[in-house]
């Protein structure tokens, strides 16, 4: 549903949503830390279940088995994406804390629908930094973003069941 801004801005209209909803045959899952030599992920979910939220658009669960019936309960604040891109869905989260020194934190998560084949990316990049050098709070991850190193990336391949 595009926003009634969106709307005012654009005109011409805008692009419908991609609709994520869905169980998923995990196909690929390969990830780093530091990010740049991605391997085969040692415990890959078997299957992804993405459901439709109100509030956060879609969240995703990893699941342990081909029926999507033991799966982990997700968290709607850091397994979600909550705003619609071209061709998919994305959520960025920033968290920042720590006494003596403060760990900034910037996630960026996409999740991309080619046909039936889901490519979800997560890249994590952070940097610790003395807490007296630096606002420590989420707003400073945010402005700092994918210029501090990139600590962890994940990728997820999946075709809708």
């Amino acid at each position: 549903m595009c926003s009634a801004l969106a709307a005012a801005l654009l005109a011409c209209g805008c692009q419908s949503e991609v609709d994520l909803g869905g169980t998923y045959h995990v196909e690929a899952n390969v990830l780093s830390a530091p990010c740049g030599n991605d391997q085969l992920a040692a415990m890959p979910p078997a299957t992804l279940e993405l459901i439709p939220d109100d509030a956060f658009g879609f969240v995703y669960a990893r699941c342990t088995d081909d029926a999507a019936a033991a799966c982990e309960t997700p968290n709607p604040y850091t397994d979600s994406f909550p705003e619609p891109i071209d061709g998919g869905w994305r959520g960025i989260v920033t968290t920042a804390g720590g006494a003596t020194t403060c760990s900034l934190i910037y996630t960026a998560q996409t999740a991309t629908l080619h046909g039936e084949r889901l490519v979800i990316d997560i890249e994590t990049h952070r940097e610790d930094i003395p807490a007296a050098m630096v606002s420590c709070a989420p707003d400073e991850a945010a402005r700092r973003g994918t210029s501090m190193p990139c600590a962890e990336h994940e990728r997820i391949e999946a075709t809708r069941q």
